[in-house]
């Protein structure tokens, strides 16, 4: 077997273990959706954007590129996703602003702190315990290994890896919206997104339903059963379901709020395996470790599309409350830890963002203060 051929096995063999595609455009696919303005020439129009993210030619189908080319890089990661334009963020600096900043745009969030290796590996029994070798993604350290038709292995490791863990309370009374899914709604078919979606925008062709965007959609929809021991004890009421239902829905106000949220962080997509809903039916959004430095490209597609007045354009607005006072107030919170970098790359994660919100601002229609041009890329060539 080639190098190629065993590449394209390892693609097949994370897909039947839940792994997906967790790019933030499907978040942003979603958001045009849920404002209604999503129709087949806004397919053709947005697609382009969409597999030049992906490294993949314009006029080819995404999903036999990623069967027969190598471009998830050396762990063949769905999440880091080959593209001249954009590289990971420091994970402990993400998961760190991430709480801080997603509080201020309206959605519930976990705490994290970084503890040192000797530390951590004494909570993971007890807490969600992350980390990683320098340079790789983080994985979920846990002492059992993971078993099961949604087992995601390659997420996983029995010992924490590098010098630093980072270290969260597990959120109580709540639970995954895959577990709510597959375990608590029986896999109900009302519950898979690509058929609601297609019946939802009516505006969509059978063609369309049928398509690359039919499949994208889906890849919301991502499992992570060896995260089931953690919700075990969520057993709602019936009458709790009900509204914990309209809740999770992907169309909801909370879980639309999550996704700008996390597309104005850089964060990967908020799939139903990094959203909880409690049984009050709040969300809350978790895993914030996976960011990418963007060119602000993501956001201009994202305003292109969006339908002016409608309330995910407002959900957009709100974001574009936010203030370079909000931004610095984040950065301000993060500890300084050598896992966080330096203090100069604190700066230039701080200016990053504060140019992000002042081209965020300027598409939602927003006076923005003159400034110096900031380099989106921060670090790059």
């Amino acid at each position: 077997m080639t190098t190629q051929d065993q590449q394209v096995a390892q693609i097949i063999a994370q897909a039947a273990n839940g792994d997906k595609i967790e790019d933030e455009s499907i978040a942003i696919v979603l958001l045009i959706a849920a404002s209604e303005s999503l129709t087949p020439k806004t397919w053709r129009d947005f697609r382009p954007w969409f597999l030049a993210r992906f490294g993949v030619p314009s006029g080819k189908n995404l999903f036999e590129a990623l069967k027969a080319s190598i471009l998830f890089g050396p762990e063949v990661s769905s999440r880091f996703v080959s593209s001249p334009n954009r590289r990971p963020v420091n994970p402990f600096l993400s998961a760190l602003l991430s709480e801080q900043m997603l509080p201020r745009l309206g959605v519930r969030s976990t705490v994290s702190t970084i503890m040192e290796r000797e530390a951590a590996e004494k909570l993971t029994a007890t807490h969600i315990v992350k980390s990683s070798a320098s340079g790789k993604r983080l994985k979920w350290i846990s002492a059992a290994a993971p078993a099961g038709e949604y087992a995601r292995v390659n997420a996983w490791a029995a010992s924490v890896e590098g010098e630093y863990g980072l270290v969260s309370e597990i959120i109580h009374d709540a639970a995954s919206i895959d577990y709510l899914r597959r375990v608590v709604l029986s896999m109900d078919e009302t519950f898979d997104v690509r058929d609601v979606f297609s019946i939802e925008c009516e505006s969509l062709s059978i063609t369309i339903r049928e398509s690359q965007l039919w499949r994208l959609v889906g890849e919301v929809s991502k499992s992570c059963g060896m995260a089931d021991k953690l919700f075990a004890d969520f057993k709602p009421s019936g009458e709790e379901l009900a509204a914990i239902r309209s809740a999770a829905w992907w169309s909801s106000p909370q879980y639309l709020r999550i996704h700008a949220a996390r597309v104005f962080l850089g964060l990967t997509t908020a799939h139903f395996s990094n959203v909880l809903v409690t049984r009050s039916a709040e969300l809350i959004s978790i895993d914030h470790d996976c960011a990418f430095f963007e060119n602000g490209e993501d956001i201009e597609t994202l305003f292109r599309f969006v339908r002016r007045g409608s309330e995910v354009w407002k959900m957009l607005d709100s974001v574009a409350a936010l203030t370079e006072a909000d931004i610095r107030a984040s950065i301000a919170a993060i500890p300084t830890h050598p896992a966080c970098g330096s203090a100069d790359e604190l700066e230039a994660y701080e200016q990053y963002f504060i140019r992000r919100l002042g081209l965020w601002k300027t598409l939602a229609g927003r006076p923005t203060p003159q400034r110096e041009d900031i380099p989106f890329a921060v670090g790059a060539s």
